[in-house]
């Protein structure tokens, strides 16, 4: 089955529509700093989301994550989203789009191998991420950090043709980028960014600290995954 998806990954590497994304898009843009208000009335939301609902767990158990957390006020997360001054930017990119919102908290503790579990692909097919910091962000307590090399679409080509075969496709060891260069995005609460998230990416493994963030998975709506509906 893996065989079968990657060969369909491969495939969509040729749609007019995915080589116009890639070609014609910034890898990342800055958003509009949340207001303290909608900060505030965010931290509101999350504190009577997360005392309600348990947390997917990951990261050695340092990583917490709430994918559910849109449903705690969809118009609240929409707001957000018009707010961050991103949409007209993906307009063109996302047409008709869906999304959920991920809130997690990671902490500082051994052996964490950062938000994400280390490097990887969202996926191989284009897509974006809105994610923004609430908490200040810097390389020690775990800031995203990117590798702008592998992020464009000759890139995702050749490496789902040498890794047809992977089981694990869109998760790459260290090793394998250790040459590469990497870009680390420092931040202070309540700063945000868009990303494009089909290149190999991670939150840095934290030396001490916490760090919050909440995170828009934003998807056409015909390409919105199944597996995700019950997060909207």
């Amino acid at each position: 089955m893996y065989l079968i998806n990657n060969l369909k990954r491969l495939i969509k590497t040729f749609y007019p529509t995915e080589i116009k994304n890639f070609n014609n898009s910034q890898i990342i843009l800055d958003a509009q700093k949340l207001s303290a208000r909608l900060l505030s009335e965010l931290q509101n939301v999350i504190d009577n989301h997360t005392k309600t609902f348990s947390s997917e767990v990951f990261s050695n158990g340092s990583d917490h994550r709430w994918y559910h957390v849109k449903k705690q006020d969809p118009a609240f997360f929409d707001k957000i989203l018009i707010s961050s001054g991103v949409l007209d930017t993906i307009k063109d990119e996302l047409i008709d789009f869906e999304y959920i919102v991920l809130y997690n908290h990671i902490v500082a503790s051994d052996g964490n191998s950062g938000s994400g579990d280390g490097y990887h692909l969202d996926s191989s097919f284009y897509q974006r991420k809105l994610i923004y910091y609430l908490t200040d962000a810097n390389i020690e307590n775990g800031c995203f950090q990117y590798i702008p090399e592998t992020g464009t679409l000759n890139f995702i080509r050749n490496y789902i043709i040498k890794n047809i075969f992977s089981k694990k496709i869109l998760r790459v060891d260290n090793s394998k980028v250790k040459t590469l260069k990497k870009i680390d995005v420092i931040k202070e609460k309540g700063n945000g960014f868009l990303i494009r998230t089909s290149m190999f990416h991670r939150g840095n493994p934290l030396i001490k600290g916490e760090r919050k963030a909440i995170t828009f998975y934003l998807f056409k709506k015909n390409n919105f995954p199944k597996s995700l509906e019950k997060y909207l």
